[in-house]
C-alpha cells in the first residue's frame, strides 16, 4: 500500500500497487491457463474406444441382425447350450440392445431355446 498526503490541499490518498516480478525463477500464476490436476491420465477422444463391447456384443448383434432379415411372422430359435450363456442374461441383453436401436420385439422361451420375435407396439393414442 502506497500513502500519499498533500498538506496544501488536506487530501490523503491511498493507492493499492501490485508489482509482478519479473525475476528470473519468478512466475506469475494464471488460474485460467493453467490444466486441472487429474487423477487418471488424460488421452485424446479420438483415440479412445467409442463402444463398449460387452461379453453378449457379438451374439446379441447376431441376432438383431438376423431378426431385421425376417418377416413379421417369424421367429428366431436361439438354443442356450449353443450360445452357453443363462436365460436371463441373454434376453436381458437382447432387450437393452434393441431398446437403443429402437427396434420392438418380444422373446419367449423353454427350458432349452429362446424365441425372439418382432413385435408390434400397441397404439395407446
Amino acid at each position: 500500500m502506497f500513502i500519499c498526503s498533500s498538506s496544501q490541499y488536506g487530501l490523503v490518498r491511498y493507492a493499492t500497487l501490485q508489482f509482478a516480478a519479473n525475476v528470473k525463477g519468478a512466475r506469475v500464476k494464471d488460474k485460467k491457463n493453467t490444466p486441472p490436476r487429474l487423477h487418471f491420465a488424460a488421452i485424446p477422444l479420438a483415440a479412445a474406444a467409442n463402444r463398449r463391447m460387452g461379453k453378449h456384443y457379438k451374439m446379441v448383434s447376431q441376432i438383431l441382425s438376423d431378426l431385421e432379415k425376417l418377416d413379421q411372422y417369424s421367429a428366431l430359435k436361439v438354443e442356450f447350450l449353443k450360445v452357453g450363456v443363462k436365460k436371463a442374461d441373454l434376453r436381458a441383453a437382447v432387450h437393452r440392445a434393441a431398446q437403443k436401436k429402437n427396434v420392438f420385439l418380444a422373446t419367449s422361451s423353454d427350458d432349452k431355446y429362446l424365441y425372439v420375435f418382432r413385435h408390434q407396439p400397441r397404439n395407446t393414442a
